[in-house]
């Protein structure tokens, strides 16, 4: 990251249904429908057969999944799939920055700089299987500096779609840019006299 650029944080999110979302809290019936429970999957051991659970009330509960509904069985399967994804998707970001440019304030003995920044997002399926409908959202944050001095922080977010993706495919993508502003004091030679 260059010496000029301030930025705070990228983060990105992959809405393959809810692959990085928050966990979905979702009624869990006993096989029977005698039973039910609010909760959400914590994790699902296809080998030994059962399903994790933490409850809203934050108990943990370990059962075996055919104990379960269908329906709850079904939501079993789709949570293996968004993991089997995440593992599947690999993301890698560079950092680009365009020209600087610079316009002098010589009454203020101030320079100020702006440097176009970026981001390229190189995607890539790591599975055997193809990837579709892959959209990727994404917020940078950074701050620069202000003419009156300080600093300000700013937020800029954006979206990206990827329609398919095949097997050991990469895919290049480019953030939109902003524009990363730092001041810098000028030389007495380069400043309005009586500074």
């Amino acid at each position: 990251m260059g010496f000029f650029v301030r930025v705070l944080g990228l983060l990105l999110t992959c809405s393959l249904c809810q692959l990085f979302a928050s966990a979905e809290v979702r009624e869990f019936s006993s096989k029977d429908g005698a039973k039910s429970l609010q909760a959400e999957i914590v994790d699902v051991d296809p080998a030994r057969g059962t399903i994790r659970l933490k409850t809203v009330d934050g108990r943990i509960i370990d059962a075996p999944l055919s104990a379960f509904s269908a329906d709850a069985s079904e939501h079993a399967r789709e949570f293996l799939d968004l993991q089997e994804v995440g593992r599947r998707l690999g993301l890698r970001f560079e950092e680009v920055t365009g020209n600087i440019k610079e316009e002098k304030i010589p009454s203020k003995g101030q320079a100020i700089l702006t440097t176009p920044t970026g981001y390229l997002l190189t995607a890539r399926n790591n599975g055997a299987a193809e990837m579709q409908d892959i959209e990727l959202h994404y917020q940078v944050f950074y701050s620069e500096d202000q003419v009156t001095g300080g600093r300000v922080g700013r937020l800029a977010a954006g979206s990206l779609s990827i329609d398919s993706l095949q097997p050991r495919e990469e895919q290049e993508l480019f953030t939109s840019q902003v524009d990363i502003v730092r001041m810098k004091k000028l030389p007495a030679s380069e400043c309005d006299s009586g500074r």
